[in-house]
């Protein structure tokens, strides 16, 4: 666990940490695999404890998991250079391993794609990430910062605006020739500070903007057990495909021309192939009955 940021990883996803401190641990993820996986377990665990319901605990057993927690544990060797830290480092090794099972749990629900009609009115946010994918379209599209490097977009969007962008660093070999990276620019919308990545796939351009979502009063629902929630509109303008959900404390609308419902623009970030299959299994209609 030394050279790595288990320890920090809960407090990073629920941005608790400071500044200084989430972007040294957004660049050592940045360049560490193991641990952008543990992140990736982490979130998942959090947004599953997020979904559960409130339990009262009775106070006496309170009162005693408060008394074992402020107590030494008996038999961790301590040193003056360590102090407590082997017993942080059982319960943060527990959370761990709770954070990873639920994880695990997570993985084997299917997400939910909540379609809505067409010609429901788009949203500001919406409105942006289309305008944004025309601009991609006809090679207009601005960028505060060009590079085809997964790991320097995200790393630029963490230090410029302390939000994340899960860019996948690795692709897997179904993905060669797919994806091309074009870079990221703040922009934004309705007075509440966002960031555009564009990017290509299958050369057609795609946009995935991101922000706050505290910032953004008609974001969708966030995710929970039930799985991701994701809205799906069409830019009646240009027929764009716009696909919007919230996670992690921040909402994304991703604009594609994709066929289908364009999810497999998705597979930027999304590169695990049990992930996939279930977002493929959304393009599919379901089987009729026997």
């Amino acid at each position: 666990m030394w050279g790595h940021v288990d320890d920090r990883l809960a407090a990073f996803c629920e941005g608790a940490l400071s500044g200084t401190e989430a972007r040294s641990v957004a660049a050592h993820l940045a360049g560490c695999r193991r641990c952008e996986r543990r992140r990736e377990e982490t979130e998942r665990g959090l947004a599953l404890v997020r979904s559960l319901a409130a339990a009262a605990l009775p106070e006496d057993r309170a009162e005693r998991i408060r008394r074992a927690l402020a107590e030494p544990a008996a038999g961790l060797p301590t040193s003056p250079r360590l102090g407590r830290r082997p017993r942080a480092l059982v319960l943060a090794g527990a959370a761990a391993l709770l954070l990873a099972a639920a994880g695990a749990f997570v993985r084997q629900r299917a997400p939910v794609l909540s379609v809505e009609p067409a010609g429901e009115p788009l949203t500001d946010f919406e409105q942006t990430a289309a305008a944004l994918q025309r601009q991609a379209v006809q090679g207009t599209l601005p960028m505060d910062l060009t590079s085809d490097s997964p790991a320097a977009v995200r790393h630029w969007v963490q230090e410029r605006t302390g939000l994340g962008t899960n860019l996948a660093l690795q692709r897997p070999g179904e993905d060669a020739g797919r994806f091309q990276l074009m870079g990221a620019r703040e922009v934004a919308v309705a007075g509440t500070r966002a960031v555009a990545v564009a990017y290509r796939i299958d050369a057609r351009p795609a946009v995935l903007l991101t922000a706050r979502a505290g910032d953004v009063a008609d974001r969708p629902r966030a995710w929970s057990l039930a799985g991701k929630s994701v809205r799906h509109h069409v830019d009646p303008a240009s027929g764009v495909k716009l696909l919007s959900w919230t996670n992690s404390g921040q909402i994304y609308t991703l604009a594609t021309e994709l066929p289908g419902l364009g999810l497999e623009s998705c597979f930027i970030c999304h590169t695990d192939a049990d992930r996939r299959r279930l977002i493929r299994a959304i393009e599919r209609p379901p089987a009729p009955p026997p």
